[in-house]
């Protein structure tokens, strides 16, 4: 499904940021993976997003959910998959404070 046309904002290492009308989204890159050479700061791209409606049932980690990005000039696409964010819902560690159960 074609969520957007949105604008590369910056490369990193471990994240691609995206930005559409001054809102900025970043898409986690998994361990090892890199963003093809095509892909520029300031480049446009068409944002699509693939569901999995597994992963709510058997955990983001198992997802085969992904958001693919087609860059315009150069119809080269590239994947970021959902499962590479599971680490945003790993649980908090108790606090140092907290009484003993």
């Amino acid at each position: 499904m074609l969520v957007d046309k949105v604008f590369i904002n910056w490369i990193g290492p471990t994240f691609l940021g995206v930005e559409r009308n001054g809102v900025s989204r970043a898409f986690t890159l998994e361990e090892g993976q890199v963003v093809p050479p095509e892909f520029k700061e300031g480049d446009e791209v068409e944002l699509h997003l693939h569901g999995d409606p597994m992963a709510a049932m058997w955990g983001i980690e198992k997802s085969k959910g992904y958001y693919s990005f087609k860059h315009l000039a150069s119809g080269k696409e590239f994947k970021t998959w959902h499962r590479a964010e599971a680490y945003t819902l790993d649980p908090l560690p108790e606090p140092k404070d907290a009484p003993k159960k």
